[in-house]
């Protein structure tokens, strides 16, 4: 688990890295009360928006970045940060102002940071850094390089991480900045701790915390991740230490999640010590988790008990968090569905822009063709002729390509026949070997092992091979019916298609070291035979694969309905591949097969030696 924590001390150096004096006491009262009371700062901020007049852009601009500022520190309202941050970028564009220009599209960028939205956090990070110029002696300077490094380790790129990391500790050596420092080491933490190199992450993180001592600064994020690196290595003692120096670190500098996440991190430890304080510190961590909204923290909280409920046989209680688990998984799934749609409007509004653009410019295309056409009458005659017999040939191509267009058609349409026929009669069989197998071969075993059960033997020996011959022969019988409900699963039949993917998951992953989550949202009701079907068999070819072929250790499969379409991801960890070499692997091709025949689509997010994640579509409608 990674802390975020540290990218707050942005905020610390944007406020010194202002180009001018503050121009009123007002500015002073900003600079003077920020990290200590935002509701101050928020007063004061106003207060110099009442009193600035119009033509005053810079100390309107300072008022509503500190808005914005508190919005984002005080109370986690990005939305909000972003819409004051846009109103202060307007009056320093019209200031022409660089360094207020860098500050703000620096705070632009650690906003998408925080929400994950790394492609346009690292755009506004070289912005910020455009506007300086490079300019190493800016206190700003070493910030951006920072935040661009740290970016990058988010994006799996650490050599192009390293690099901006360097730059940015030169600067801090060129400014003396021991704070800067102490923050670029923090940094050269987070890197090798992502590429699981600990011990050199942690004597980052320690000469980190040398740096810090001297400033009062909140250094609880460094010393968790200190605490989860010890626990990655299994020494749990050491790492609730660290957690308990975190927690009171985070308290002292009223860090609500960062004390949660510590918390989270305790009570896991303490799980795996089987040490029932487990419990009380996982409670701790939903308190602040319910007080300041971070569902994330509520989730693995409850999941956690669920855990410890389930290792302790209480099962009552174990249910009772299970279904808080679910309710903050369900509103996760929601937040992040709802991102999904707000980034397809933004693609929407852009291609319709587009094509005003593509309009306007065909617009001009046909005023000059006007022109022209005046400009060249004498010639009319010859242009018509030429016109016409252009025409004639375009006509001619355009009725042959029509009718090989229909002829490409009728034969996609016969082979999608064939294919789907093809399917269903796969599928039918499939049901016919699979009650053959279960009403037959099946019964038949469970009548011989019944028949052997009631035989009396007294001789020891021969009641002892009795006893093998029985086991064997319910052994025998339990495998026929997994063959026959792995060939036509009961589950979908009768139940529907989410407790059928529930009990294929169980059933699959249950003797391997793979560990699988579902969430589902929205999926009520029942649909078409062969779309839950095709969608059934298709999950069953890709979780086999993961199990072959991915070396994944960890699962995560979500189904919900968008308006008139079932999406599903399959997303795992394992070692990846190359989609464009596997595409006409036999695997891949049953299931282009499959969706295409209910007019789905498949989309694989992949690379050899990277996470895999398989995005499938389905319309119902």
């Amino acid at each position: 688990m990674k802390s975020i924590g540290w990218v707050w001390f942005y905020l610390f150096f944007a406020g010194y890295s202002y180009g001018q004096e503050p121009t009123t006491p007002l500015v002073y009262k900003l600079e003077e009360f920020k990290f200590k009371n935002w509701d101050s700062v928020a007063y004061y901020a106003n207060k110099l928006l009442a009193k600035s007049n119009e033509n005053q852009y810079h100390e309107k601009g300072l008022a509503y970045q500190y808005l914005g500022v508190t919005q984002f520190e005080e109370y986690g309202n990005y939305d909000s940060a972003l819409a004051l941050y846009n109103i202060a970028l307007n009056f320093f564009e019209n200031l022409q102002d660089s360094v207020h220009l860098a500050t703000l599209y620096n705070n632009f960028g650690v906003v998408a940071k925080v929400k994950a939205d790394y492609e346009n956090a690292l755009t506004y990070f070289y912005k910020a850094n455009d506007y300086l110029a490079g300019d190493s002696t800016a206190n700003l300077y070493t910030t951006v390089l920072m935040n661009i490094g740290d970016v990058l380790i988010f994006m799996n790129k650490p050599d192009e991480a390293v690099n901006y990391l360097q730059l940015s500790y030169k600067a801090a050596q060129i400014n003396t900045d021991s704070l800067k420092m102490a923050q670029v080491l923090g940094t050269l933490g987070n890197l090798y701790n992502s590429r699981q190199k600990y011990d050199k992450a942690i004597a980052y993180y320690k000469s980190s915390l040398f740096y810090q001592r001297h400033f009062n600064l909140d250094s609880s994020s460094t010393i968790m991740n200190i605490g989860v690196i010890y626990h990655f290595k299994g020494k749990l003692k050491d790492a609730i230490k660290y957690y308990h120096q975190a927690i009171a670190v985070a308290n002292n500098f009223k860090s609500p999640r960062n004390a949660a996440l510590c918390y989270l991190n305790m009570g896991e430890a303490m799980i795996t010590l089987k040490n029932p304080e487990a419990v009380s510190n996982l409670r701790k961590a939903i308190v602040i988790g319910e007080t300041n909204k971070l569902n994330r923290v509520l989730r693995n909280a409850y999941q956690l008990l669920v855990t410890y409920y389930q290792q302790e046989k209480d099962y009552a209680q174990a249910l009772e968090n299970y279904k808080l688990y679910k309710k903050y998984s369900d509103q996760i799934i929601n937040e992040n569905s709802l991102n999904k749609l707000n980034a397809l409007n933004v693609k929407f509004n852009t291609a319709q822009k587009e094509k005003q653009i593509a309009d306007q410019a065909l617009e001009i295309e046909r005023q000059q063709a006007s022109v022209i056409q005046e400009r060249n009458q004498k010639i009319a005659i010859a242009t018509t002729l030429g016109f016409l017999l252009l025409v004639g040939v375009f006509i001619y191509q355009r009725s042959h390509m029509q009718q090989k267009s229909k002829l490409q058609l009728a034969v996609i349409n016969e082979k999608e026949k064939g294919l789907k026929a093809v399917i269903e009669a796969t599928e039918e069989e499939r049901q016919r070997i699979s009650k053959d197998l279960h009403d037959g071969v099946g019964q038949q075993l469970s009548g011989v092992k019944m028949q052997l059960e009631s035989l009396e033997v007294k001789d020891e020996v021969i009641k002892e091979k009795k006893q093998q011959i029985t086991d064997n022969l319910a052994q025998a019988a339990q495998e026929i019916r997994q063959i026959s409900h792995q060939m036509m699963p009961r589950a979908l039949e009768a139940d529907g298609l989410i407790p059928a993917l529930e009990d294929l998951f169980n059933k699959t992953f249950a003797n391997t070291n793979i560990n699988c989550s579902f969430e589902h949202h929205e999926m009520a009701e029942r649909y078409p035979n062969d779309i839950e079907l095709s969608l059934y068999r298709i999950t069953q070819e890709l979780i086999n694969n993961i199990i072959k072929h991915a070396n994944a250790s960890h699962v995560n499969v979500q189904l919900y309905k968008i308006k008139n379409k079932l999406v599903m991801t399959v997303e795992d960890d394992g070692i990846g591949f190359d989609v464009a070499a596997q595409r006409k692997g036999h695997g891949l091709l049953n299931i282009k097969s499959r969706i295409e025949t209910v007019n789905g689509n498949v989309e694989y997010e992949s690379d050899s030696g990277s996470e895999t994640v398989i995005t499938l579509s389905i319309p119902i409608a």
